[in-house]
């Protein structure tokens, strides 16, 4: 059950680099590697914020 929840997901995440899963298991060659890191590292790519419960603590945070 895991292995098809894993595999699902790895799925899911090569239709976020637009890949397939045949195209992923034939990449060998050094630029493919590197195109598969670029677009893993876009998809991680977060645009972190502090969030604060307490009003008082939330202004030291915002940026005017």
């Amino acid at each position: 059950m895991y292995r098809m929840l894993v595999g699902l997901m790895v799925l899911a995440a090569l239709e976020q680099f637009g890949m397939t899963f045949s195209e992923l298991a034939s990449c060998r060659s050094r630029a493919c590697l590197q195109k598969v890191q670029r677009h893993a590292l876009d998809v991680l790519q977060i645009d972190w914020k502090p969030m604060s419960v307490w009003p008082e603590e939330s202004k030291k945070f915002k940026h005017d």
